[in-house]
């Protein structure tokens, strides 16, 4: 199995993220997690982007992978990177409100409707594994979108925007 030459750098800055995040992970800063909420929080957002880096770094090693065995993989690494980014900007927002805020209680009031569209695009994406309603998988093993996959990519930069 030869790594297709575009996606080495793809390959390599996910394994370094990914080593980044291991560093940030192991290395405690006590001042950074003041509380059991913000450090539940931020153990989120770095577990998220531990399996966004090395999902991401799966899917761009299968390009122009020729197997059988290799679509099933790259359709199973994208749905959990698009998985694991749904869950990383919701994480994200309310990681922002409760850095600034510090309550608890304003999350569970503010954000309780925001994880709708979440909790709906993560079964769409669970759907998308046996229909491809959200994006399919290539003979190359690079994928399609569709008009869903758009909205769902909207939602995710709309969700950034909001803090």
């Amino acid at each position: 199995m030869n790594i297709a030459e575009g996606a080495m750098v793809s390959v390599y800055s996910d394994a370094m993220a990914f080593l980044l995040i291991i560093g940030l992970m192991i290395l405690p800063d006590r001042k950074r997690v003041r509380s059991q909420t913000e450090g539940r929080l931020y153990g989120g957002l770095c577990i998220n982007t531990l399996l966004i880096a090395l999902f991401g770094g799966i899917c761009y090693a299968m390009r122009g992978q020729s197997e059988n065995w290799a679509a099933v993989l790259v359709l199973i690494s994208k749905t959990v990177v698009e998985l694991c980014l749904l869950s990383l900007v919701y994480q994200w927002v309310m990681y922002v409100d409760f850095k600034l805020y510090g309550s608890r209680d304003q999350l569970r009031r503010r954000y309780w409707g925001l994880y709708i569209p979440v909790a709906i695009f993560s079964l769409l994406l669970l759907i998308n594994i046996f229909t491809g309603i959200v994006f399919s998988i290539q003979p190359d093993m690079t994928y399609v979108s569709t008009v869903v996959y758009d909205v769902m990519i909207a939602l995710e930069y709309l969700y950034i925007l909001i803090p």
